[in-house]
């Protein structure tokens, strides 16, 4: 089961106003980490055409269906390790 504990859609200014830690993290939709309990936390945001930009924190429990298949997407994770989540490939039609 995945839980969304925050979802926000916020207004963002120009491009060129925004701070270069985003830009650095192009490759990456977020951040993940394991908690003490073994619970998958990715904090992840997406940006949309215009302003557009949502954050949520998505955590999947040891004993959640996908808990697997988002460690091995991750690389792996041990717990006090935070890394970065690469973005799932597109499965939509060309």
């Amino acid at each position: 089961m995945i839980s969304c504990l925050s979802v926000g859609l916020l207004g963002c200014t120009k491009g060129s106003d925004k701070p270069a830690a985003a830009a650095a993290q192009s490759e990456s939709i977020g951040m993940a980490w394991l908690a003490d309990d073994g619970t998958r936390n990715m904090q992840l945001r997406a940006e949309g055409p215009g302003p557009a930009v949502g954050d949520a924190l998505v955590q999947h429990k040891p004993t959640d269906p996908d808990y697997e298949s988002s460690l091995r997407h991750l690389g792996g994770l041990k717990k006090g390790e935070k890394k970065p989540v690469p973005p799932w490939p597109d499965k939509s039609p060309k």
